[in-house]
């Protein structure tokens, strides 16, 4: 559980999360995957939470980066 709790925190690091950002089509299906099973089986509810909180700040981020390009691709 620990493990599961330190790991989800690291969406809190800056660089961690400019990291990610910068190989994200490569990372981002394997930790979505992961993000996915957990909140389909893990079985402490804290970690259940965390990992909840931090799929949807990422969902709801790739949808407003989708939006943005979409609107920008109007523009042009």
């Amino acid at each position: 559980m620990q493990v599961a709790e330190r790991t989800l925190f690291l969406w809190n690091n800056e660089h961690i999360v400019s990291l990610i950002a910068q190989n994200r089509t490569v990372v981002l299906p394997i930790i979505f995957e992961a993000l996915e099973k957990n909140i389909q089986s893990h079985w402490n509810q804290a970690v259940h939470e965390l990992t909840v909180n931090v799929w949807m700040q990422n969902y709801l981020k790739n949808v407003r980066d989708s939006m943005q390009r979409g609107r920008l691709k109007q523009r042009i």
